[in-house]
């Protein structure tokens, strides 16, 4: 992941071991705490949004549609900070 200064938006490329590859481009809203990135490769686009609570816990969503727009996969959860 790095950070486009031209695009004013953070941009993630993945290579996955089955040979699929996307490229990805998200932005940071500071106001709701909240990172969504859309994803496109291999026929699908795939929206990110992670929010990220004050108290430290983070819940997130990944979102997948083909090209008929049509949802294909959709896993979210809730990620918790431990304090040490």
């Amino acid at each position: 992941m790095t950070y486009d200064q031209e695009q004013k938006a953070y941009r993630v490329w993945s290579f996955l071991s089955n040979g699929a590859t996307t490229e990805s481009s998200g932005k940071w809203d500071a106001k709701n705490r909240t990172m969504t990135s859309v994803g496109r490769g291999n026929g699908t686009t795939t929206t990110t949004t992670a929010k990220f609570a004050e108290n430290g816990s983070e819940e997130w969503s990944i979102d997948t549609k083909n090209q008929n727009n049509e949802e294909v996969a959709r896993i979210s959860g809730t990620n918790i900070r431990r304090k040490p």
